[in-house]
């Protein structure tokens, strides 16, 4: 078992004016302080020492995008044990699909914002005064809960599309929430046009990639993910509510060509990945809070911890990954040139 260490915790809001953007970033890390003090924020609480000093080495770093259900504290228990296991792990609140606001919900905007979110991420960590000689910089890892894990296949290397969405409802019932007409109306509209995807967001300075119960996984093809290059984790719960994500949960893992490290939770829902919630969701959000009980919840907790710390470990520890891809040419579609005189047979 690895070394469990004190964990250090650095808060911190970023503004992007040319963007319009306000950006609320989070930093668990491994520290040799004691000083440990509570936190609230949000009505989440925990503790951890405060903008202490990053324990001597160069640390992993895992950058951790959120569920849309969620925001940077919803999985703030499994940062901060991977950070007591060594590791730095960075969480932003992903501005425009979260908790409190979702302009992005099923649109390519969610996409392409969440990808470049990852990638803003990553520069800011890397240059931060706190954190920029604490890192190594060819161990970087993603993490990614529900719609995050659609952001790590991005920024691996994937090129999404619509082949397999036509029949992807077949046989789904209310319980799907991919497939009620609005939804199923989103993606149509807001989704499908933008694809295939024809020209690459993958960031080469990635090396790993785990997913935990990911988002829209059924516009990731095999083909899609000719082009994805970490190693990857998926971690799936074994409770499915409907019969079309129980097929598409199934097949997922066939599409990679390449033989992918899975692990299977068996009384785990996606809900169930979350921190306790805090009152303020128990009162407004039950139906995220209760799936399971406490005591399971807590088992759960332990089990996806001890599986990604071991992934991570392995993945980000020496040598060179897999190497990217080169990404495919597309050729444009238009009129037939006019044949030159000369050359016409």
């Amino acid at each position: 078992m690895a070394e469990v260490r004190n964990v250090g915790f650095y808060n911190m809001g970023i503004s992007l004016p040319e963007r319009e953007l306000n950006l609320d970033i989070n930093v668990w890390y491994p520290t040799d302080s004691r000083r440990r003090r509570p936190y609230k924020l949000q009505s989440w609480s925990f503790r951890a020492a405060g903008k202490t000093a990053v324990s001597p080495g160069s640390w992993p770093l895992i950058l951790l995008s959120h569920p849309s259900s969620g925001n940077r504290l919803t999985h703030h228990n499994t940062a901060s044990d991977l950070a007591a296991r060594g590791f730095i792990v960075a969480v932003m609140t992903h501005p425009f699909d979260n908790l409190d606001s979702m302009p992005d919900l099923y649109s390519w905007d969610l996409f392409v914002h969440r990808a470049r979110d990852l990638r803003l991420l990553l520069d800011i960590i890397l240059n931060h005064e706190h954190f920029a000689q604490s890192i190594d910089r060819e161990r970087i890892g993603v993490l990614g809960f529900g719609a995050g894990g659609a952001a790590a296949l991005l920024v691996g290397g994937a090129l999404p599309d619509c082949t397999l969405w036509d029949t992807f409802c077949t046989g789904s019932d209310l319980r799907n929430p991919y497939c009620n007409s609005w939804a199923k109306n989103r993606i149509d509209k807001n989704i499908c046009p933008a694809l295939p995807l024809k020209h690459s967001l993958a960031d080469v300075r990635v090396k790993a990639c785990a997913l935990v119960e990911p988002g829209f996984s059924m516009l990731f093809s095999h083909d899609a993910l000719a082009w994805f290059y970490p190693p990857v984790l998926l971690v799936r719960g074994g409770v499915q509510r409907d019969q079309a994500l129980m097929r598409e949960s199934e097949l997922f893992t066939t599409r990679f060509g390449r033989r992918i490290e899975k692990v299977t939770l068996p009384r785990a829902d996606e809900e169930s990945f979350m921190a306790p919630c805090p009152e303020r969701l128990l009162q407004e959000l039950p139906e995220l809070c209760y799936s399971v009980d406490d005591k399971l919840r807590e088992e759960i907790h332990e089990r996806l911890v001890s599986t990604l710390a071991d992934f991570f470990t392995r993945t980000l520890a020496t040598g060179s990954p897999r190497a990217i891809p080169a990404p495919p040419v597309f050729e444009p579609v238009g009129p037939m040139l006019p044949e030159r005189k000369g050359l016409a047979k």
